[in-house]
């Protein structure tokens, strides 16, 4: 999911951190998925400790310069017999993202609340909370009310018995629904218009240089197919069933996926209709420096995906592939503490390398 981060987070959007402050930034929250219908599965203790959690989220969206959002940190259970996280502490953490910050007063980077309370105290740190918001610098934009309708629209088209992907629509399809509005039927060209919009919002998402013919309506379906990936991965590196051939092999163990990979994961997307051809998949998980092509020592393609590679072994293991028929060391470790590149900002910045 980091790694994907800055794919979800335009410039325009506010990034909301929450911390317990009965919990400190050293120590490892528990994560809890919530679906419509409320918890999805069990919690599990992070990994990562807020500290860390926060650091790594922070630096791949530094990565992105000026495009960075806005960062907004709420500090809750204030009511709590001891507050553990320091501000002393935030601010540190903070001090590369003064400017993206939302400060509460002179010094405060975090809104301390209880949320589950109705004193006029805490109503006023909310309505403080909201103000903020509504002030942050950005571009205002006035919207057609038919744009609104059409968001909608095709949210529900995607989401319907007939559309044979859920969260998936061509732009044929999408030209076909906005074409039910009179506004755009009478303006033309404003279908474009309002499709880029949406797509610049990250409201949708649509790669018209790569896989023009696609519009992700739920974002969370672009996100589910790189985790299809790292799921696939996880299974062979931990199931009792064997890897099959050597291009599993090699994806087990370096990290390296083959054409045939990629095209297995992206054939639950696809049909006969060429929806989301395999082709597609790889030009888009390029486009944003997920994977990266390498040379292997056959003639087959080959990519690298940089988030695998912490899960592919000992760490302070070069990562071997076979380059031009004999064994070569690709340069990963030169400046990570540990070996592998961590995940996040450094995958991107990995794939850029490589190429």
């Amino acid at each position: 999911f980091h790694d994907l981060l800055p794919v979800f987070a335009p410039d325009t959007s506010v990034v909301l951190f929450v911390f317990k402050l009965s919990e400190g930034l050293d120590e490892k929250p528990m994560v809890e998925y919530y679906g419509p219908m409320g918890a999805i599965g069990d919690s599990y203790k992070s990994y990562l400790t807020h500290r860390e959690i926060l650091e790594h989220c922070l630096t791949v969206f530094r990565a992105q310069g000026e495009q960075c959002p806005t960062i907004l940190l709420v500090g809750t259970h204030k009511d709590c017999s001891e507050q553990k996280i320091k501000i002393n502490e935030l601010q540190e953490c903070l001090k590369p993202f003064q400017k993206k910050v939302i400060y509460f007063g002179e010094d405060k980077p975090i809104a301390l609340l209880n949320c589950l309370s109705n004193e006029t105290e805490e109503k006023e740190i909310v309505e403080d909370i909201r103000s903020q918001i509504l002030e942050v610098d950005i571009e205002k934009e006035t919207t057609p009310m038919a744009w609104f309708g059409l968001e909608l629209a095709l949210k529900k088209a995607s989401q319907s018995e007939n559309s044979k992907h859920k969260g998936i629509l061509t732009l044929k399809q999408c030209k076909q629904e906005a074409d039910k509005f009179e506004f755009f039927k009478t303006n033309h060209g404003q279908f474009d218009v309002a499709l880029q919009h949406l797509a610049k919002h990250n409201i949708f998402l649509n790669y018209p240089h790569v896989l023009p013919d696609v519009v992700f309506c739920d974002p969370q379906v672009l996100l589910t197919m790189v985790t299809d990936i790292v799921q696939y991965h996880y299974k062979l590196k931990h199931s009792q069933c064997a890897a099959q051939g050597k291009w599993e092999i090699n994806f087990r163990d370096n990290a390296c996926i083959s054409v045939p990979i990629l095209s297995h994961i992206a054939s639950q997307y696809s049909d006969k209709d060429g929806v989301f051809p395999p082709e597609s998949f790889v030009n888009l998980l390029l486009h944003l420096k997920i994977i990266s092509a390498i040379q292997t020592g056959d003639s087959n393609d080959a990519y690298l995906m940089p988030a695998l590679l912490s899960n592919v072994g000992d760490p302070a293991a070069m990562v071997v592939v076979e380059i031009k028929e004999k064994e070569c060391l690709v340069p990963l470790c030169i400046t990570f503490d540990g070996g592998c590149a961590p995940s996040g900002l450094f995958c991107a910045l990995v794939a850029t390398l490589l190429q």
